[in-house]
């Protein structure tokens, strides 16, 4: 698949398997820019599984996954490029929840489209990645 793709997000067939247990089991989206979408369910239904498997932390074991029409097994730096990921739990021992995790990141020139503040007299953008950064890289930001 080309990078000229009208999904963020498209899996076909996607599994994962710890051994003999299967975490995702065949699971096909087709994720359309622009659109927000939801990972929903019970304990161990494999939402986290499949959010590593789609930002390059884990390799799927069976199926395809594209973001942006990047192959996450064949192009996983382009994915990375394109995808921050920032959980609720850190990784390391830390009291920073997602908001200051991303406040601590992010370059001052960056904005994240999770969050647009709510006074217009503020002067912080949250848009990523930085449309500079698109530029200069000859690409250009997902939509």
């Amino acid at each position: 698949m080309s990078a000229a793709t009208d999904y963020a997000i498209e899996t076909n067939g996607l599994t994962r398997r710890f051994g003999s247990f299967v975490a995702v089991d065949q699971v096909t989206l087709k994720i359309p820019k622009g659109q927000l979408y939801g990972f929903l369910g019970l304990n161990g239904a494999g939402k986290t599984t499949t959010i590593r498997v789609l930002t390059t932390l884990l390799p799927p074991s069976a199926g395809t996954a594209q973001l942006w029409g990047h192959d996450v097994v064949k192009q996983p730096l382009a994915v990375r490029e394109l995808v921050g990921l920032v959980t609720t739990k850190p990784a390391r021992a830390s009291r920073r929840g997602p908001r200051e995790s991303i406040s601590g990141t992010l370059p001052a020139s960056a904005t994240c489209p999770i969050r647009q503040p709510r006074s217009s007299a503020s002067s912080t953008r949250w848009v990523w990645p930085p449309r500079s950064a698109a530029r200069s890289s000859g690409r250009t930001a997902p939509a």
